[in-house]
């Protein structure tokens, strides 16, 4: 047995190492890992063999923006003759713990388990939708608002790998993705702690005008979430052909009491939760 740590504990290799092996600069290799710049085929050739060689594995972040940039180049995934349905709302990073019970104040819980998920109604919608498949192709994209943190890369790379196109606003200010942290306890009963989240910096109005709707069917779906916020717009949508439709959870049920009526005559299709039904 070796008692010589960098037998025991071998130094991973770098980017710097990659270059070396693949005789092209650090940049080239950055460029490849990110997707920002193209390379020339014989170069990535290249670079994918030192990588496999050097067992060489990127960062996450530089997987994310790899696939952030597929995806901004990807726009629709399907063909664009399939029916469109773009949704409208959050995306966030959920973090859920899995419990047997909520902790008692300063009391250390140990969690059976610690997992995260994209969140967000409108990006749940979006997914499932994009997953049907089969003789039912969609295609799906959501409006919503990221940052430029490594949260919001890492959520548009999971959102790019489920068929979904993100029509982004940026943060304010470079801002992050929304964070959410959900306790569920063995019965099956939630916790949420969530930051403060908004939308307004997505521009529904200017999105509407621009969709060039066609014979093929587009839902615009909102999130309860939004729907006070956007209700000005949903008539656009309307006159412009698109399909609309809500989902109650997340809007405020005071709100939806004094509108009903006026929830009713814009949207084609309202689904209601429980306690919205009551």
């Amino acid at each position: 047995m070796t008692n010589d740590p960098e037998e025991l504990f071998p130094t991973p290799a770098t980017i710097n190492d990659v270059a070396a092996e693949s005789g092209v600069s650090k940049g080239t290799v950055s460029h490849y890992i990110s997707g920002r710049v193209p390379v020339s085929p014989k170069t990535r050739e290249r670079i994918e063999a030192a990588m496999k060689k050097l067992d060489y594995r990127p960062t996450q972040t530089a997987r994310s923006l790899n696939s952030r940039k597929r995806m901004a180049m990807n726009r629709d995934f399907t063909a664009i003759n399939s029916p469109r349905l773009t949704t409208v709302g959050y995306v966030s990073v959920d973090v859920l713990a899995t419990v047997s019970r909520l902790p008692e104040t300063e009391e250390r819980l140990v969690s059976t388990g610690i997992e995260t998920f994209i969140g967000g109604v409108a990006a749940n919608v979006a997914s499932i939708a994009a997953g049907i498949g089969g003789p039912w192709p969609l295609n799906v994209s959501i409006l919503t608002v990221v940052g430029r943190d490594q949260d919001s890369d890492w959520a548009l790379s999971v959102l790019a790998d489920r068929r979904v196109s993100v029509l982004q606003a940026m943060h304010p200010h470079d801002g992050r993705m929304t964070r959410a942290i959900i306790f569920v306890e063995q019965d099956g009963r939630h916790t949420i702690v969530d930051e403060p989240i908004a939308l307004a910096d997505v521009d529904v109005r200017a999105f509407i005008a621009k969709a060039n709707v066609t014979d093929m069917p587009w839902c615009l779906h909102f999130e309860g979430y939004v729907v006070a916020s956007q209700i000005d717009v949903v008539s656009e949508a309307r006159n412009k052909g698109m399909v609309t439709s809500m989902h109650s959870a997340g809007l405020d049920q005071a709100w939806l009491r004094n509108n009903g009526d006026l929830v009713l005559c814009l949207f084609d299709y309202v689904v209601l939760s429980r306690e919205a039904l009551a």
